[in-house]
């Protein structure tokens, strides 16, 4: 169950290059570097790997923890979009007023991306193995389990008829 967060994991990477050339004798850093070239070495991996954990997110026969982190880990590769277009953002707008480049900020702005990914990550992995639900994350929790697919949104002839409401079918019939 903890499989899918490879996902965002080595999305993270892209930030970690600060870190990486900081530390080149560092193994870490090394098989980071290694890890992340595999990965960013085939066409349209994050796509691929997208639609291939959202085809699994909505499979009813995999377990419900399974599919829980699967569309946690899509989430919280999402949430990762936020940094890159924020530093793309700041830079632009700082060399548009002519400032000088903010390396050391942009430094530690990456270094805590990673670190905040890979303990988001780790608390995932720790609540999975232990067989609970890790749904204590800001946000991303929360859309992962209004994305949840269950039984109960298919009727009796197997088609989907979306999340209940909490209305019973007598009292939308119910006439005044």
């Amino acid at each position: 169950s903890v499989l899918p967060y490879l996902f965002p994991l080595l999305d993270s990477l892209q930030y970690a290059g600060p870190w990486v050339t900081s530390h080149p004798d560092n193994v870490i850093a090394q098989v980071a570097t290694l890890a992340f070239t595999l990965y960013r070495s085939i066409p349209l991996s994050g796509l691929l790997a997208f639609f291939a954990l959202s085809s699994f997110s909505s499979n009813l026969s995999l377990n419900r923890l399974v599919r829980f982190n699967i569309q946690q880990a899509i989430y919280l590769d999402f949430a990762l979009f936020v940094p890159g277009l924020m530093a793309g953002l700041l830079g632009a707008v700082g060399s548009g007023l002519g400032l000088p480049g903010t390396g050391v900020v942009t430094e530690y702005l990456s270094d805590g991306v990673v670190l905040g990914t890979l303990a988001t990550i780790a608390y995932a992995s720790a609540t999975s193995l232990l067989g609970s639900t890790p749904d204590q994350v800001p946000f991303v929790s929360d859309a992962a389990k209004s994305r949840m697919v269950t039984p109960d949104m298919f009727d009796e002839e197997g088609k989907l008829v979306g999340p209940s409401r909490g209305v019973e079918d007598d009292d939308v019939n119910k006439e005044d």
